[in-house]
């Protein structure tokens, strides 16, 4: 398939399965469905939107091969149900995995995977944030699109808010409109529209705090629903913070302190303070 673009041809193979495969989830441009696409098992996203205007993006992710990165095997603007077409990961996402409340026959993420986990998300992101000379601004980091294969690697998912960056990795964007997940998003974005890869740092560090922790990024039922703010106000111990679920192997404490240091570091308050995210890979 030539530049990942898929003939209209092997489009409508595609669709010809529509009765026999399942919604799987949502992704940043529509609905995701479990299917077969040339005798292989991926998720077929519809477009609800004019995939015109993300071709850009689109070329740009495909250029982006990494381990830690969703692959995108193809797409088509053609037909009556244009689409995207990715590696099926049969093994959920990361929000599935930490919120077992409906799912009682799979047991919680070990501290091993879940470290390993954080690792090789950092790894994708740094790798958007630095394969070209500008760098590409994910925009919704968070678990639900941190997507696990049946091996639980991990790889980054929904680019539909990707935006890219100016030419320095540190280069400041100024947008029109706040886009992403709010408790996922800094001040500086939220208030000032001000974008950056500083933004991919916060929400990493939100997420790496809900892996650690087992809370919700929000919770109207805390006193203090926001996950930031209830932590920060939180005089206790760090290892009591730790999710109670998982028990602690001998050597595992101090790597889960590493952990939601790292995680606050990465929601200072000051851009400037976060750290890069090839830093923050090398620290976990």
């Amino acid at each position: 398939m030539e530049n990942t673009h898929s003939h209209h041809r092997d489009h409508q193979i595609s669709e010809k399965q529509d009765s026999t495969s399942s919604a799987v989830g949502k992704g940043g441009y529509g609905t995701v469905f479990h299917g077969y696409w040339k005798y292989t098992e991926i998720g077929r996203e519809n477009i609800k939107i004019r995939i015109q205007q993300n071709l850009n993006e689109l070329k740009y992710l495909n250029a982006c091969r990494h381990d830690n990165i969703l692959p995108l095997y193809g797409f088509s603007i053609k037909g009556e149900k244009p689409c995207l077409v990715y590696q099926l990961m049969k093994g959920g996402s990361l929000r599935q995995r930490l919120n077992l409340n409906d799912v009682t026959s799979i047991s919680p993420l070990t501290w091993e995977q879940r470290i390993a986990i954080c690792l090789d998300s950092a790894r994708g992101i740094n790798l958007l944030h630095t394969f070209r000379n500008k760098p590409l601004i994910h925009g919704d980091i968070k678990p639900d699109n941190v997507l696990l294969d049946q091996c639980l690697q991990p790889k980054i998912g929904d680019f539909g808010l990707a935006r890219e960056g100016l030419n320095d990795i540190k280069s400041i964007v100024k947008v029109t409109q706040v886009f992403g997940t709010r408790p996922y998003l800094p001040s500086e974005f939220l208030n000032s529209k001000e974008l950056s890869t500083k933004v991919d740092t916060y929400s990493f560090g939100v997420a790496l705090l809900e892996v650690f922790t087992g809370m919700r990024a929000y919770d109207k039922n805390r006193p203090q629903p926001l996950l930031t703010k209830h932590i920060m106000n939180q005089s206790c111990k760090m290892e009591e913070l730790f999710d109670k679920r998982v028990p602690l192997l001998p050597g595992q404490e101090e790597i889960c302190k590493q952990g939601i240091e790292l995680s606050l570091k990465c929601i200072a308050k000051n851009p400037q303070d976060r750290p890069e995210m090839e830093n923050s890979a090398n620290y976990i």
